[in-house]
């Protein structure tokens, strides 16, 4: 080679610095190392050359959630010259350039992915990386419902995703609203009319934009009251201000009416009185009554809770307004005839002894809610029409707040959890006892509380669930603890029958000329007048359905627990001059079964009759009771020249017929229903000639078992006790025998030579005896000493 002169050499390098070898050749970049298959930069490059890599950045990219199945990407790096390659979801990476297409993608998240390598080889070991949703379905919206109120309604759903939901809604398919939309699953629209029918439909948009929008729904706003409403007026009755307005609380909660008020319009407006310038402090109870009366003219049976704060009356074509409070905030209204003021449009003026009254619901008839099936239903239905709202009501039934709320499914019956609720502890009177006799050694007078000549006791004692004893006195009713404390007195005059004792705690017994009901606590919840007086003194039942069942003469009554009668069951003859007239049996079937006079009679639970027999040989009966098989029990007697006749029989349920009959000895007394063990053996006491009386035991067929003399005195009917012992009172004396065979086990007479077989008697459930006494004074405990 030709060689250059030192000089030339200076001249182009005069540093003398050497110059750096020739570049090697470019070649293609390796595929990314976090990619299947690429290997990365090549570890023998020379120590001197580039080692950093580049970043990459992704500058353009689909919507995070799209509604294409196209995606466009585009991406730079931090150094010119840069190679890529891309990834979608699992796919093996690919060289790409920028922008990179992705075409008919599949719904649903899909991840993209990209890194750049330069010119040295060196690949971003972090590449840019982005996520997205292709969401080409709408919300799926299930499970739509309505909640309607009086003007509003609720609307609810169950939807697939998350979304803008919007509810259209109008009296018909146009709609012609649309409420405000939310991102929830609910939301209520408002300003509705009442008792109207709507329909709606949803609509849904999800944050990709597909939207979707439901079939139509409908529901009906709801016609029932959301506060306190008039619920019945009468405005005159047995006399010309025999009036009283009742209120309801339709609602879930109690409601404080203190401070509330109640006004009278006159017909033209000119003249505005308050009825009740300000209730008193309390509340009305959820689905309860509240009752306001005449202070003078009010002749009903069932106690106000408030009476008028004026002796004005409702006049005709008047306007009842109730206030909240003193102001101005009515809460309702109601017009009658030709008022000036209403809801809508009046309801007529009721005629004398008649009231009008508020509908349970739009079907409600006069008949359906004094009798039928929307009696306990309530007076919630409130459309803001008078007319439309309320019946012109034959029957009127005013309620208090003592009484049973509504609706109810079901009424109090008798109170099972007490041992001894009622006559003969069941309605069966089966005289069966769940309790142990006392014991003999022991045996003796626990507590003696006594009352005064013109308050003495009139009946036997009945129990409740906590022991506390209920009797009948010359003055009321009266309770009293079982320590023999005295708690109160309902003074309602003489109480003729003995306790009935509801499982709500309510007493119910006759009285003179009436059926009361009174509360645990001696309040007079209700009093249903009765005329007659025969048989007044006669045990009274009550049904399955609440049903009271008792008796005025000759007749039977069924009253309601709202002090309305159900049904008069007349048997078409006049009473006896027995007046005779047993205790009420039921049976399971609410069939009912009562002596009168000579007769027998079965009475289904609608007051129909369904046999009636009058026995050969009986003018007169005991009080029946009923066994196992439905079979009844009863002596009989019969007065025939010179003696008495008559026996002891057992008798059909079905049709009355004879099973089988012992005709030795008689007992026409009402009071001395048999005993019935639960193996159908029966303890009947018998009278044989002037002087004779005995206790007699029966098998369920007939065979006579045993017979043990008693005293030639007054007797209480026998009870049998869950060891199998018989009390009975003979007149001074505590009776207990043997069940086996009727020997006398012991006798325990009273300390101050009084009868008490007539006021005998209630066995607690530690086997305590409670009784009175022939002089009416005193009120006797027996049980065991220490």
């Amino acid at each position: 080679e030709k060689e250059i002169p030192p000089a030339i050499v200076e001249e182009i390098n005069p540093s003398q610095v050497p110059l750096p070898s020739a570049s090697p050749v470019a070649t293609a970049s390796p595929a990314p190392s976090f990619l299947p298959g690429g290997s990365g930069p090549s570890s023998s490059q020379d120590s001197s050359s580039d080692t950093t890599a580049p970043e990459t950045s992704i500058t353009a990219s689909p919507a995070a959630t799209a509604t294409t199945t196209t995606a466009v990407f585009e991406f730079e790096s931090t150094e010119n010259g840069s190679l890529y390659s891309c990834q979608l979801d699992s796919a093996i990476s690919t060289s790409c350039v920028s922008p990179k297409e992705y075409t008919n993608l599949s719904e649903g998240s899909h991840t993209f992915k990209v890194a750049a390598t330069d010119a040295d080889g060196n690949t971003d070991t972090s590449p840019a990386d982005y996520v997205w949703i292709i969401d080409l379905s709408p919300p799926q919206l299930s499970n739509i419902l309505s909640s309607p109120g009086r003007n509003s309604a609720l609307i609810s759903w169950t939807s697939s995703e998350t979304g803008i939901f919007q509810v259209e809604y109008g009296t018909s398919t146009s709609y012609g609203f649309t409420s405000a939309t939310t991102s929830l699953v609910n939301l209520t629209i408002s300003s509705l009319s009442v008792n109207n029918v709507y329909h709606f439909r949803l609509l849904a948009q999800d944050s990709a934009g597909n939207a979707t929008t439901t079939i139509d729904y409908s529901f009906t706003t709801s016609a029932q009251a959301e506060n306190v409403v008039i619920s019945e007026i009468q405005i005159s009755g047995a006399t010309a201000n025999d009036e009283f307005v009742e209120l309801y609380n339709p609602t879930a909660s109690d409601i404080n009416l203190q401070g509330w008020r109640l006004t009278r319009k006159s017909a033209s407006g000119a003249t505005v009185e308050n009825l009740l310038t300000s209730f008193p402090s309390s509340s009305i109870l959820s689905h309860g009554y509240f009752l306001i009366t005449h202070p003078t003219g009010y002749d009903g049976g069932v106690t106000s809770d408030a009476i008028y704060s004026t002796t004005a009356s409702i006049a005709t074509s008047s306007t009842i307004i109730l206030f909240s409070d003193a102001g101005h905030t009515i809460v309702d209204l109601v017009g009658l005839g030709t008022a000036s003021s209403s809801e809508t449009a009046t309801i007529d003026n009721p005629s004398n002894n008649q009231s009008v009254e508020r509908k349970a619901n739009a079907t409600s008839t006069d008949v359906l809610l004094a009798s039928g099936e929307h009696k306990w239903l309530g007076n919630g239905f409130d459309t803001d029409n008078n007319s439309q709202d309320f019946v012109a009501q034959a029957n009127p039934s005013p309620q208090n707040s003592l009484m049973l709320t509504e609706s109810g499914a079901s009424r109090p019956t008798l109170m099972t959890a007490s041992v001894w609720p009622t006559w003969q502890k069941d309605l069966a009177r089966t005289g069966q006892l769940a309790v142990n006799s006392l014991a003999t050694s022991t045996m003796a007078i626990k507590w003696t509380t006594t009352t005064v000549a013109t308050k003495e006791f009139t009946t036997r004692p009945m129990l409740d669930d906590e022991g506390n004893i209920y009797i009948g006195r010359s003055d009321g009713l009266a309770k009293y603890s079982s320590a023999g404390e005295f708690l109160w007195l309902c003074a309602t005059s003489t109480t003729a029958s003995v306790p009935l004792i509801a499982s709500d705690g309510t007493i119910f017994f006759r009285g003179s000329w009436g059926l009361y009901a009174i509360n645990k606590s001696g309040q007079l919840k209700w009093k249903y007048a009765l005329t007659g007086t025969a048989g007044v003194n006669a045990a009274i039942a009550i049904l399955s359905d609440g049903t009271l069942i008792t008796q005025s003469a000759e007749n039977i009554y069924a009253v309601n627990q709202d002090a309305t009668l159900k049904w008069v069951f007349s048997p078409s003859r006049s009473m006896g001059s027995s007046n005779s007239i047993g205790a009420f049996v039921v049976d399971s079937s609410d069939n009912i079964y009562i002596t009168i006079d000579k007769y027998i009679y079965k009475i289904n639970s609608a007051g129909s009759s369904a046999w009636e027999k009058e026995k050969t040989l009986g003018d007169g009966y005991s009080s029946l009771a009923l066994g196992p098989g439905n079979t009844l029990y009863v002596s009989v007697a019969s007065w025939v020249p010179s003696y008495y006749r008559g026996g002891f029989y057992a008798l059909n349920t079905s049709d009355g017929s004879t099973i089988w009959a012992d005709e030795h000895g008689f007992n026409n007394h009402a009071e001395l229903a048999p005993a019935v063990d639960v193996s159908g053996k029966t303890y009947a006491i018998l009278y044989f000639g002037d002087s004779t009386r005995k206790l007699q035991a029966y098998n369920a067929t007939s065979t006579h078992s045993w017979a043990t003399n008693l005293g030639n005195s007054g007797f209480s009917a026998p009870l049998i006790t869950l060891d199998n012992k018989i009390y009975l009172a003979d007149q001074k004396t505590i009776k207990i025998f043997n069940i086996s065979d009727g020997s006398l086990v012991y006798g325990f007479t009273m300390p101050d030579n009084e009868d008490i077989n007539n006021y005998f008697g209630a066995v607690g459930s530690n086997g305590t005896l409670y009784l009175a006494c022939s002089n009416g004074l005193k009120l006797y405990a027996i049980g065991t000493t220490p």
